[in-house]
């Protein structure tokens, strides 16, 4: 098929030369030498079958979307999905500054007045032994990029964000007394935007939670804790996480086991929901972090600010009974250690011993 399509191009190329033009075997190998040449440009010019439109600048500066495995760490440093792009290096996008998240779960909680009980909890990670992801852009991280060389004030004052877009493994359930109340299915999409800022230079917080989307889905019980078959969310919900309490000062993280929850109201088919979000084995750190660029190591700081206080309710109940019991203990011993003794005693044919009030 090609000798027959350069023996054509020849003939066309024989064509175009003037009568007078005497051919013979060098010019005859000079036209096939032509027709391969036309024959190449040509199929450099067509496109290939089955090639993709080229992304648009905008695309190509977001870059691809990669899903990763849990637990959530943003920015994913050491992810085996991602191979050594990510890993710690002075080439790591500037937009990674020097922060790190790190979050093994989120607790799902829909509030509903007409149904008893109100609320019903369901745990993405954490110990549901299923394979849950996460999906990843380098946008998905906004913190400071002149945080990575210095701690100063000015270096890292501003806001941080960090997107976290999870994709379930499997099924989750809202289970109360082996009632299940809801349902997030496989293959659903929990995202969500943790906004921090530091809002003076020796403290920084937790200032908004914005729900991006989520889809809950009815689960069979009667009579039933969602009315409608799902509550589905896509959008923007910003809330202020008051309860949520995540904050810390200059030099130390956060960290906590289970944080408060933080609600966004949702209306569906006239009934009003609030679904809130808590998160599971959180900890955050936005500037500050150990950071070894030769060795590429990154780490939290030793300094945390856990949300369980040093001393917490039941550990001060029981300071204070067990100084209560020690007090009573000490109090008897004293007593019994002030009983003396007779050191005198009386003797029937001795005269009468006389005790003196002062003795």
């Amino acid at each position: 098929m090609i000798i027959a399509d350069l023996y054509i191009d020849s003939r066309f190329l024989l064509t175009a030369f003037p009568l007078g033009f005497r051919v013979d075997s060098n010019n005859m190998r000079l036209l096939l030498c032509l027709a391969l040449l036309a024959v190449f440009v040509a199929a450099k010019k067509k496109k290939p079958h089955g090639s993709s439109t080229p992304a648009s600048p905008a695309a190509m500066a977001s870059g691809p979307v990669n899903s990763v495995d849990f637990p959530v760490v943003l920015p994913p440093y050491y992810k085996p999905q991602l191979g050594p792009k990510y890993n710690v290096s002075a080439s790591n996008p500037k937009n990674f500054g020097n922060c790190l998240l790190y979050l093994e779960g989120v607790t799902v909680i829909v509030q509903n007045d007409k149904s008893t009980p109100s609320f019903a909890a369901a745990t993405i990670g954490g110990s549901d032994n299923v394979t849950h992801t996460y999906l990843f852009n380098e946008n998905d991280v906004q913190c400071q990029v002149n945080s990575r060389n210095s701690t100063a004030a000015n270096n890292t004052r501003g806001e941080y964000t960090f997107n976290i877009a999870m994709v379930l493994g499997g099924d989750v359930n809202a289970v109360i007394d082996k009632d299940t109340y809801f349902t997030i299915k496989k293959g659903d999409k929990v995202e969500f935007e943790l906004q921090f800022n530091t809002t003076s230079p020796q403290y920084w917080e937790l200032t908004q939670v914005t729900l991006k989307s989520v889809k809950i889905n009815q689960a069979g019980q009667k009579p039933k804790f969602i009315e409608t078959e799902y509550i589905s969310y896509t959008g923007s919900l910003s809330q202020k996480p008051s309860a949520m309490n995540v904050n810390s000062v200059y030099g130390y993280g956060y960290g906590c086991s289970d944080t408060q929850g933080v609600f966004f109201p949702v209306n569906v088919s006239g009934t009003e929901y609030h679904i809130g979000l808590a998160l599971h084995n959180f900890q955050v750190e936005l500037y500050g972090l150990y950071r070894d660029e030769k060795k590429g190591i990154v780490q939290f700081s030793r300094n945390v600010n856990d949300c369980i206080p040093t001393f917490s309710v039941g550990s001060a109940m029981g300071i204070v009974v067990a100084l209560v019991l020690a007090s009573v203990l000490m109090f008897g011993f004293l007593m019994l250690n002030s009983v003396q003794t007779m050191d005198r005693f009386d003797d029937p044919k001795q005269k009468q011993i006389v005790i003196n009030v002062k003795e």
